[in-house]
């Protein structure tokens, strides 16, 4: 095909376009094109395809696990995975004009690679690695607003979905030629779950289509294939999950600046509506934990903006969230003389509402929803309010609820300037991918029936555990910035993920080396992993129920967390890749040895008991992993 190409083309552009074609289709694995029943065209490309749109990555490896593409009517869409087990969002891009989509187009496979990269450095304490997938929608006239639109959106979640079940799900799946072995003869490739969940544009309707949809199809665990079930998952808006670790992030961030949120009067502006998941919560954790200190002088969305230095009303914001409505439906009579509203209906108000972020001037700026990269490279200098001594950014600090809200050069550019904090989107918004984990678990273990009985209890040890994983990770980031002033906290928010991630990946192979009698020791790191319910009520199944791939992954990334959480940055930087191995495993056996020593201090009736068994706990397994590391090297 291509010495035809290169004989009979002539123009260099449609030449480069048939030679890319032609590279795709060599690099396909596995395709549906010949399944007659298919709904959209649907493609597992080996990674390498994309390796020259890859940015480059000298700490962590960046390249894909895996990559697919899939194109149906009205839409085309990307998943990409950087683990075999990995866990992330669909999102839905529904531009409203040909322009813009042309602009999406552009960008869609990049948008959805960094989505999926932030992903694996946000999942950094969980068994699964990171993914994304987006599907991007062309404009359709007869769909512009309204249940048109609707409808369109979900038909094509529908069709993405089950396209990508044809690459997952035993059936006609043509496997080409590059996956055949090297003797020419057709091997059958490993079983691959894909574990999604919810992001822009994806509805309940849409969630339980897909389950059932996924059960139909005899996919092998259907109750996973999608989080946020809203009957028997853990939906992230009605708990909000994601928030309630953005608000720690928040607290921490403001004490670095020397506010005491809980005590001293604070100012906030968020973009994303009192509708939507982040921000709506934010509203209410807000109301819940600072009714008397915190204001909210600026808020955008997708209808409007609107904003009062002397504080928006929050019984009216909270109502909004409470009917599922946005910006626009605030009752006029609710804001004070001081207060503007302005629709995003004419070109002036879409302006007046892009702007807010930048205009209103607040303590705390959270990005809970909007478009990645609105604050780029070429823009973040508008984040800047002129004042007294000179330019200053608009807020002391921004805490990314949203995910890639701000570009790295846009990040670094404000650190240089005015050395300020950002706390970025996988340390920020950690907290719903780890949500969806512990749903993925009790899908894999509890039967519906089950699950209900047991979800009170279970959703609330849930939120325990996600709030204290971004306390953790919390205080260790602004440790190390106290340490490390001239180093921008989005440095060391990735160091703190490729440390635990370089753990992980030591650990995890010792894992796979061990036998059975081995694995049956560690289930004790296993179930500190789980929420006690489950283990309580459900202990004896869940080695049967959990594959070892997940368990292994689970102890590893467990470890790995605790291990950077608990001894820093440098200590766990300062281990070299041959050491770290070794290292890892002694940290390994000498938490289960200090874990018991430590519940028999605590069995004492003793007033000292617990703060020993704490400070056991805290420094014993250091201590003893590196007693039990350094008795081998000695002896040589």
């Amino acid at each position: 095909m291509l010495s035809a190409v290169d004989t009979s083309v002539r123009d260099d552009e449609t030449r480069t376009l048939l030679r890319t074609l032609d590279a795709a289709a060599a690099a396909t694995v596995r395709t549906n094109v010949h399944v007659d029943s298919r709904w959209a065209l649907a493609m597992r490309l080996d990674p390498t395809f994309f390796a020259p749109a890859l940015p480059p990555s000298p700490q962590l490896s960046n390249m894909p696990f895996g990559v697919f593409f899939l194109a149906g009517r009205h839409f085309e869409g990307y998943h990409v995975r950087f683990t075999d087990i990995a866990r992330g969002g669909l999102r839905v891009v529904a531009p409203a004009t040909a322009e813009a989509h042309v602009v999406e187009s552009r960008r869609h496979f990049n948008e959805c690679f960094s989505l999926a990269w932030a992903q694996q450095l946000k999942n950094k304490d969980i068994p699964e690695g990171g993914s994304k997938a987006v599907c991007l929608v062309r404009p359709v006239a007869h769909a512009a607003s309204g249940k048109a639109r609707a409808e369109l959106l979900h038909a094509c979640v529908k069709r993405f979905t089950d396209s990508a079940l044809d690459l997952l799900v035993p059936s006609d799946v043509v496997v080409t030629p590059s996956a055949l072995a090297p003797s020419g003869e057709y091997v059958a490739p490993p079983p691959e779950l894909l574990f999604l969940g919810p992001d822009e544009n994806i509805t309940p309707t849409d969630i339980d289509w897909i389950v059932d949809n996924a059960a139909k199809r005899d996919y092998e665990l259907p109750s996973a294939f999608m989080s946020s079930k809203p009957l028997t998952g853990i939906n992230h808006k009605e708990f909000g999950v994601t928030s309630e670790g953005v608000a720690v992030f928040l607290a921490e961030a403001l004490r670095s600046v020397g506010i005491e949120p809980a005590r001293d009067k604070w100012s906030i502006k968020l973009t994303g509506g009192p509708d939507g998941d982040v921000a709506g919560n934010m509203l209410k954790i807000l109301n819940r934990d600072y009714p008397d200190t915190a204001t909210v002088v600026g808020m955008a969305d997708g209808t409007g903006c609107a904003e009062d230095p002397n504080g928006l009303p929050m019984a009216e914001l909270l109502t909004l969230f409470e009917r599922g409505e946005g910006l626009a439906s605030l009752n006029p009579s609710s804001l004070s003389p001081t207060a503007e509203l302005t629709l995003a209906d004419t070109p002036a108000g879409a302006a007046r509402r892009n702007t807010m972020h930048n205009r209103v001037v607040a303590d705390a700026f959270v990005p809970a929803g909007g478009r990645p990269a609105t604050i780029h490279g070429n823009n973040w200098k508008d984040f800047l309010v002129d004042g007294v001594s000179g330019a200053a950014p608009s807020s002391k600090v921004i805490v990314e609820g949203a995910n890639l809200f701000l570009t790295p050069d846009a990040r670094l550019g404000l650190f240089d300037r005015c050395s300020l904090p950002v706390v970025k989107d996988s340390s920020a918004n950690k907290c719903g991918v780890i949500c969806s984990s512990m749903e993925i678990v009790a899908s894999m273990t509890l039967s519906d029936d089950e699950f209900l009985e047991l979800k009170p209890t279970y959703v609330s040890e849930v939120l325990d555990r996600l709030r204290e994983l971004a306390r953790q990770e919390a205080t260790l980031l602004f440790a190390e910035a106290a340490t490390c002033p001239a180093e921008p906290l989005p440095s060391i928010s990735e160091r703190i993920s490729h440390a635990i991630l370089r753990a992980e990946k030591a650990l995890g192979g010792l894992l796979s080396e061990m036998g059975h009698e081995q694995r049956t020791r560690l289930w004790p790191i296993v179930h500190s992993q789980l929420p006690p319910s489950l283990v309580a009520r459900h202990a004896a199944r869940l080695p049967e129920l959990l594959p070892w791939e997940y368990q292994r992954s689970m102890i590893a990334s467990g470890l790995a967390s605790r291990l950077v959480y608990r001894e820093g940055l440098s200590f766990v930087e300062g281990l070299s890749d041959e050491r770290l191995p070794a290292f890892a495993l002694q940290y390994l056996q000498q938490e289960e040895v200090v874990r018991t020593l430590a519940k028999q201090v605590a069995a004492h009736a003793a007033p000292w008991a617990s703060h020993v068994e704490a400070r056991l706990l805290r420094g014993g397994v250091r201590t003893a992993a590196e007693q039990a590391d350094a008795a081998p090297r000695a002896s040589k």
